[in-house]
């Protein structure tokens, strides 16, 4: 059983970087009309201080972009979903 505290911590956010993970790759190419905005929402994870949460999220993103990247489907929706500024920041 964890104890609380700091290290407890951690591991839950590990735990849940780890699920939202694998939601961004269980569609590899193709997007889902949900995976615009938890791209969005994980985004803030990649300075995390916790380093292995942001080890998880920055791999998930170099999967995303492995995989859809230069497919018909990324393109219409990057333009619509993030601005020019953050996809360069990606």
């Amino acid at each position: 059983m964890l104890r609380a505290g700091k290290g407890n911590q951690d591991v839950k956010a590990q735990g849940a970087a780890l699920g939202l993970a694998a939601l961004v790759r269980s569609s590899p190419y193709s997007i889902r009309s949900w995976l615009p905005d938890l791209l969005m929402d994980i985004a803030v994870f990649e300075t995390d201080t916790n380093l292995g949460v942001r080890q998880t999220i920055k791999k998930a993103f170099a999967d995303f972009w492995r995989t859809h990247l230069g497919t018909n489907e990324c393109s219409p929706i990057l333009n619509l979903t993030f601005s020019r500024r953050y996809v360069a920041f990606i």
